[in-house]
């Protein structure tokens, strides 16, 4: 018969309430998952790769002309032709340079290990000498003894030493008088691998910023690379800065000081987590505008092989000047045209693009903030322009919060009312249908929001204090802004501005 336990609690109940506690419990922890790895910056990452990809994709489809192709087949006949010629023309002599660079390797060897053999103990040798030399005194018989023997194996070592080198003269010449001979072959097949390494590569680049396999099989068209890097409590597996790897990007500049409150620190700056081809001379736009016009004719030809129509060129605007631009043929005068024009032109571009990529079965790109490179990267952000950013970041000049990756925690300022309801419906992150943060207690806590584009000129006032240094950089002058404020303030009579 069991005996009966006395309890204050019910134990089903209890058991109950523990499977409700542990449901809440892994629900909140896949909450808490979810909530941190879903970040807005992901999908930044993943437009750029996306665009790197297609731009490879376009890149392959150019190697791939009809005349590249051409281009390749008469490289092989160039090839296929040296080669006879240099069978014809050249077999004895190379056959014999071919004996004669046996020979000149195998006595090398031989001098080359004579000499080591000699060389090598000549150290313990010497040593030995100083030492009976420290020990007896420079007229012992064991000093002269040792010194002769010094002497001697120095001579040997030096007579095998110029065998050695004998032999090596020799055989490098008969290396160079090969190499001559086999000259045009080198050439023709240096020509044709270059050729054929353009597709390739383009197909290997594209392959891996979509994350796919390197290889084709049942899984080609599967990302799976791309899921794995990126799969949740998995991310930190893959190393850094491999194609298609979602990463906070960030920059630790000690030179770069912080003022939080009381305490200065040095600036950490993650604001290439979102911006992250501000650095790539690839996605300036006036390249990305030559790589889409040049694009067109691979895409054209692709279209045509499936019976499709092919897309026409935009219609080229004019220059400042005034100036008519062939079909075609608008990006080498890119920075003759006004912004307007370059905005149009690019947008038509990309439109084509986009619809041809749509056709072949890949998401459209975007070629926009914040996936563009700096907008002048002679003067900023790249490594041999005076500002590089590895330096100074991004903070120092445009202000903002350094450390956030959130676009409203960063710091960001709306210019006008209707582009601040714009970014809320865009940028704000909700957690049960409430804003995790507004813009409003973003400027109410932070000190330093961002400058807006029209005053961006007034980070440089923290180096260039003097302003007048600023100046000129290659004949294109700086900093007018400043430059103007400082006349002003120097030069107006402050009477007659204030009445």
């Amino acid at each position: 018969m069991p005996i009966p336990e006395e309890r204050l609690y019910h134990s089903r109940k209890l058991n109950i309430w523990f499977a409700i506690s542990s449901v809440v419990m892994t629900v909140c922890l896949l909450w808490m998952i979810a909530a941190d790895y879903i970040r807005p910056w992901k999908d930044y990452q993943e437009d750029y790769f996306l665009s790197k990809a297609a731009l490879a994709r376009l890149e392959y489809l150019t190697a791939s002309r009809n005349d590249r192709q051409e281009a390749i087949a008469k490289a092989e006949q160039r090839l296929k032709d040296a080669k006879e010629y240099a069978a014809q023309t050249s077999a004895e002599e190379r056959a014999e340079l071919e004996s004669e660079l046996a020979h000149a390797s195998l006595e090398f060897r031989k001098a080359n290990d004579k000499w080591s053999r000699t060389a090598q103990p000549l150290d313990v040798t010497r040593d030995t000498y100083e030492r009976t030399l420290a020990n007896y005194g420079e007229d012992h018989p064991r000093t002269i003894k040792a010194h002769e023997t010094v002497l001697r194996e120095e001579a040997k070592a030096d007579r095998l030493r110029v065998e050695k080198e004998k032999w090596e003269d020799q055989k490098k010449q008969l290396e160079a008088r090969l190499r001559n001979l086999n000259g045009p072959v080198r050439e023709a097949e240096k020509a044709l691998r270059n050729l054929q390494m353009v597709a390739e590569e383009a197909r290997k680049k594209d392959r891996q910023y979509r994350g796919l396999l390197p290889k084709a099989g049942w899984l080609a068209s599967v990302p799976v690379v791309g899921a794995v890097i990126n799969a949740p409590l998995f991310d930190f597996a893959a190393p850094k800065n491999t194609p298609a790897r979602k990463q906070v990007n960030q920059l630790v500049l000690p030179e770069v000081r912080q003022q939080l409150n009381y305490l200065e620190t040095y600036t950490t700056d993650r604001c290439t987590t979102c911006h992250i081809a501000i650095g790539d001379r690839e996605f300036s736009k006036g390249r990305l505008a030559e790589k889409l016009e040049k694009s067109l004719p691979g895409i054209n030809e692709a279209l045509q092989d499936r019976g499709l129509d092919p897309y026409a060129y935009p219609e080229p605007p004019k220059t400042i000047d005034g100036d008519e631009l062939a079909l075609g043929e608008v990006t080498p005068f890119w920075g003759n045209l006004t912004h307007e024009d370059q905005d149009t032109y690019f947008d038509a571009l990309l439109e084509r693009v986009n619809d041809y990529l749509a056709q072949d079965g890949r998401p459209a790109i975007k070629l926009g903030q914040p996936t563009l490179a700096h907008p002048d990267l002679d003067l900023f952000v790249s490594v041999d322009s005076p500002h590089p950013m590895a330096k100074i970041g991004c903070t120092v000049c445009h202000e903002g919060n350094p450390q956030e990756t959130d676009f409203v925690f960063a710091a960001h300022v709306p210019e006008t009312h209707e582009e601040q309801k714009a970014w809320e419906e865009k940028h704000y992150v909700h957690r049960l249908g409430v804003p995790v943060v507004t813009f409003d207690t973003v400027a109410h806590y932070w000190d330093r929001p961002m400058h807006l584009k029209a005053h961006t000129e007034a980070g440089c006032a923290k180096c260039h204090s003097e302003i007048t240094d600023i100046g000129r950089f290659r004949g294109e002058r700086k900093g007018a802004r400043l430059n103007l404020g400082r006349y002003l303030f120097t030069n107006v009579d402050v009477s007659i501005a204030t009445t």
